[in-house]
């Protein structure tokens, strides 16, 4: 961690990015519970949770070729990663007041 200065610094830093990760997937299955109508919400989940499983799973595996080229680039793979998550978040459509199926 580039910006990270001391011991202290780095566990904050890194219980922020497992915290926002947990609220990011509980997020994430709320919004596909609300845009699904009933006879389909479990099966979205399912997939959602399916598909987030093969990525923890496959991040596993990518990992140490990742570390093998330096230790900047899975950094920048999570990051990257991580802002493109955001950015695909500005596109989810707003549910509010609206009658659920």
């Amino acid at each position: 961690m580039y910006y990270s200065t001391n011991v202290v610094t780095t566990i904050a830093m890194s219980s922020v990015f497992v915290a926002l990760g947990s609220i990011g997937m509980h997020v994430i299955l709320t919004v596909v519970v609300d845009l699904f109508p009933t006879t389909l919400r479990t099966m979205t989940v399912s997939f959602t949770m399916m598909f987030g499983r093969i990525g923890a799973g496959s991040g596993n595996l990518i990992f140490p070729y990742l570390l093998q080229s330096g230790c900047a680039p899975p950094f920048l793979t999570i990051g990257t990663v991580m802002m493109g998550c955001a950015a695909l978040a500005c596109f989810v459509p707003n549910t509010d007041m609206k009658a659920l199926e």
